[in-house]
């Protein structure tokens, strides 16, 4: 399963065939965990496995956090995955 909180609010994505390919789609640089210090609500997903593995994945702009990591990414990719997310606001 998987779980996006966007605004405080939690949601369960049942899309995760979609959700799969955007993540593939992210072009990642450099390591870079300055998005610790950027302001804004960033979209945190938290994957669930099958193996029962937790993810953490957190999207902030152009840079993107897994498990704590950040890097910078492609804007244009990272921003596919931004308005995937915000879609579901406006769905539930």
């Amino acid at each position: 399963s998987v779980k996006v909180l966007v605004k405080q609010e939690t949601y369960t994505i049942s899309d995760v065939e979609t959700l799969q390919e955007l993540l593939k789609d992210i072009v990642v640089y450099e390591q870079d965990d300055s998005w610790r210090q950027m302001n804004g609500a960033p979209d945190v997903f938290t994957l669930v496995l099958s193996d029962g593995t937790q993810m953490e994945i957190i999207v902030m702009g152009s840079m993107i956090a897994i498990n704590g990591v950040g890097y910078h990414t492609e804007y244009k990719t990272c921003e596919k995955l931004n308005d995937f997310v915000h879609a579901l606001e406006k769905t539930n």
